[in-house]
């Protein structure tokens, strides 16, 4: 099992506020400075990585892992709000996306795979 990142061991509220600062353009060194003046970030590498400092490759790997779903998280939230607010809301908002190239309809594919395979079609 692959460990667990020290910067997805921080607290929510500081992931958060680094993913906007990543978004914004902040460099790495900025945030490695930010990040390890912090007391919760000072106290968690103090007990878990015996004082350790978050580096630029961790955060180098968060930007590639867990900044990148924050951001793809991010965008499905900006459609849904808007689909909230469009005439067709929030189905026709995700057929179209789904279009687009979003990952949707998996569970009708799988179903469809599934009828191929077993000659069988499942009634709904």
């Amino acid at each position: 099992m692959p460990e667990i990142g020290k910067i997805r061991r921080l607290p929510a509220a500081i992931r958060e506020e680094l993913n906007e600062r990543l978004q914004e353009g902040a460099d790495f060194a900025e945030l490695e400075q930010w990040l390890n003046a912090l007391p919760e970030v000072e106290a968690m590498m103090a007990g878990k990585y015996r004082g350790a400092r978050i580096t630029h490759k961790n955060l180098s790997n968060w930007k590639q892992g867990g900044f990148a779903e924050w951001e793809a998280r991010q965008k499905i939230v900006e459609v849904l709000e808007d689909a909230g607010e469009a005439d067709g809301g929030i189905p026709e908002a995700l057929g179209r996306n789904c279009r687009a190239g979003w990952r949707c309809g998996m569970g009708r594919r799988r179903t469809r795979r599934r009828e191929r395979r077993t000659g069988a079609r499942r009634r709904s």
